[in-house]
């Protein structure tokens, strides 16, 4: 078991590290193509912005915006994989998408990019998971996203020059339906113990229950169920 968790965990760190050096990747592509990257954001309803659903997420203004992004994007997408391997990429479709689209419906006007929404969106997951399925592992990870991570709650609110809230809001709430959809799948198995294997009913525990409404303390017979008379009756 310690040397799947040890795989599970390399395997998760690996995908994370991919997705985040992609971004890297993308941007220094960009910038040595000169390559405006406020035509690959969302703008909403526009239909040239629809695109942006899609491309949004991947480009960055600049480098201290990649730069912020990158470490809980990182961690988030670990962990997601760590403890939900099954569903985690169909869920991850889900937010991104999602995210995306309410961006597109419901922002404010301007080109949107950055997969700040999209980090809100496994934040929101992770946590949310542990609010709806009330089991220990999930719960634990959503203290430890609530201890370090608690603060980005602000970054829902309106009213910050250059910030795009509603990415951020609509990550959130994309990343918390995903969280109740898919609150029953992907649960741990839990631990069997031996004892569990035993049968709930034994044929002497007729015999017992019958000795004891029968007998009293110091009794000299003994009776057995389905008998109409003691059984070994005798002396002491």
């Amino acid at each position: 078991m310690a040397q799947n968790d040890g795989k599970r965990i390399l395997r998760s760190l690996k995908v994370a590290g991919i997705v985040v050096g992609l971004l890297w990747v993308i941007h220094f592509a960009l910038w040595l193509l000169e390559v405006n990257v406020g035509v690959l954001g969302i703008v909403p309803r526009s239909v040239a912005g629809l695109s942006g659903i899609l491309t949004a997420p991947l480009v960055h203004g600049d480098i201290f915006h990649l730069m912020s992004n990158s470490a809980p994007l990182f961690f988030f997408t670990a962990g997601m994989l760590y403890f939900y391997p099954r569903i985690s990429a169909k869920a991850f479709a889900w937010m991104y998408l999602m995210t995306g689209v309410w961006v597109w419906i419901a922002a404010h006007e301007g080109s949107h990019i950055g997969a700040s929404g999209i980090v809100y969106a496994l934040a929101g997951f992770l946590f949310f998971s542990g609010v709806f399925r009330r089991e220990t592992r999930s719960i634990a990870l959503s203290l430890v996203i609530a201890f370090f991570y608690g603060g980005m709650v602000w970054g829902v609110l309106p009213g910050q020059e250059g910030i795009s809230w509603e990415s951020h809001l609509f990550g959130l709430v994309a990343g918390a339906v995903c969280a109740f959809f898919y609150r029953k799948q992907d649960l741990p198995l839990r631990k069997k113990y031996n004892w569990e294997d035993d049968p709930e009913w034994d044929p002497n525990d007729d015999k017992a229950v019958w000795n004891y409404e029968k007998n009293w303390s110091g009794a000299r017979v003994v009776y057995v169920p389905n008998s109409s008379g003691p059984d070994n009756a005798g002396e002491d």
